[in-house]
């Protein structure tokens, strides 16, 4: 019962966060650029080298190259954190919804001893849609704190974003911090029905103060990144994120089913059978999302178009 009242919780509040911010006097159009988790401010977008190690240092973020070595040291910006999910209403560039269109999502009530330590999912790239527009869609799979404020997750992209694209498919990382600061490997190019596997796992761990995640997707050997945050990441979602989308032909045709969906706590265990998969659909445009096996080991969860 817990972890259905927090998955409520977390449906209810997180899918109005407006995605783009408000640029500051010292801003304009020009300094946002598009991510994972909606346009961000071009300064706070971080590009990194595949498999890159970030980590949390006091009140800074290191970023080491995958031989330990020093890449570079951010600060992150003091701001009010708001949540990486977002959703806005269409406008007259995009007559259809943007950001975080479709989700499944589970938020576990472990205690922080029993932290998520896998979550696995495998899919097969779509078809190109019919029509591109230079709209951007992200489909991915990723762990956030309870919060919704920070996010890891393997992300397939379609489009442009902050770290590059085209009118194809491309694979990548990303690790969203407070939803202030934004890191991304190198995108890697990606078939139309490549089988790729979406994985985060659990490394390393201390109750309450670290915790270290390897996101990988396997078929794209580029999109990696290791990420150790000080959050406890118990929020799990299966989502599909769109930018710049005016007709259903802007999306893929048909479905995109992402298969054997996994999770395991850091005890062994699976989620309780009785616990479930919680949806948020846009039924306005008719993009949703459909449970077709309901459990954490061998799960299927699919979005259609």
């Amino acid at each position: 019962m817990v972890a259905l009242l927090r998955v409520a919780a977390c449906v209810l509040l997180l899918p109005f966060a407006l995605s783009t911010p408000t640029p500051t006097p010292a801003e304009s159009e020009s300094d946002l650029v598009l991510t994972p988790s909606g346009y961000q401010n071009r300064a706070n977008v971080h590009h990194v080298p595949s498999g890159a190690h970030i980590m949390h240092v006091a009140d800074k973020i290191h970023v080491l190259h995958p031989n330990g070595t020093l890449f570079k040291v951010v600060t992150p910006k003091i701001k009010a954190p708001t949540p990486v999910v977002a959703r806005s209403a269409a406008s007259a560039a995009a007559t259809m919804a943007s950001g975080w269109i479709t989700y499944a999502s589970w938020v576990s009530s472990a205690p922080d001893t029993q932290p998520i330590k896998n979550f696995t999912t495998s899919f097969t790239s779509p078809q190109e849609p019919a029509s591109n527009i230079g709209q951007t869609l992200f489909l991915f799979n990723g762990l956030c704190p309870a919060d919704g404020t920070s996010i890891i997750q393997p992300v397939l992209q379609y489009g442009y974003s902050s770290r590059g694209g085209g009118s194809y498919w491309s694979s990548g990382a990303w690790y969203a911090f407070s939803n202030t600061e934004f890191f991304a490997s190198p995108l890697e190019p990606t078939p139309d029905n490549w089988a790729l596997n979406a994985t985060i796992g659990l490394t390393n761990f201390t109750a309450g103060t670290g915790y270290t995640y390897a996101i990988n997707m396997q078929g794209a050997p580029g999109a990696k990144l290791t990420v150790t945050s000080p959050q406890n990441l118990v929020w799990a979602t299966i989502a599909l994120e769109s930018y710049g989308v005016t007709s259903i032909k802007n999306y893929p045709a048909g479905s995109t089913s992402f298969n054997q969906v996994s999770l395991l706590l850091s005890n062994g265990t699976v989620p309780a059978p009785t616990q479930s998969w919680a949806v948020f659909n846009n039924n306005t445009d008719g993009i949703t999302t459909t449970v077709v096996a309901n459990k954490f080991n061998g799960g299927v969860v699919k979005i259609n178009y």
